[in-house]
């Protein structure tokens, strides 16, 4: 986190053929306060269809993030511990983790991959264990 107190984003870019630039955010669900880098899903009790498929979007988002983090925290188990470290310290364990993570999958593919969704010769999604 940067000094001001702001998260730190790069530029935001346009995405490909476009020239609008789109904003990077987090995404929350309902314990989150809605601010400028924050997308959270739509809370009154009937949406209309565009709430709800926004919901629906926030949703997948979510859980690709949930689960990326699980399949992390299940190789390095100290994710699942409280830590009491600085910031910079923490950001510093993730990002190792990461790394050694992607490593592990490149240099030992058969270890572990099986727990991780992958794409068929057909394009086709195959869930992980």
């Amino acid at each position: 986190m940067v000094q001001d107190g702001s998260i730190g984003f790069p530029d935001p870019p346009p995405f490909p053929n476009d020239t609008v630039d789109m904003p990077y955010f987090l995404v929350g669900d309902d314990a989150f306060s809605l601010s400028e880098n924050v997308q959270k899903p739509y809370g009154h009790r009937i949406p209309t269809r565009d709430e709800r498929i926004l919901n629906y979007r926030l949703s997948r988002a979510r859980k690709v993030s949930e689960n990326a983090f699980g399949i992390l925290a299940n190789r390095f188990q100290i994710l699942l511990t409280k830590m009491n470290h600085s910031p910079s310290t923490l950001r510093l364990i993730v990002k190792t983790c990461c790394i050694l993570h992607n490593l592990m999958r490149i240099r030992y593919p058969t270890m572990q991959n099986s727990l991780v969704d992958h794409d068929d010769r057909g394009g086709d999604l195959v869930p992980g264990e």
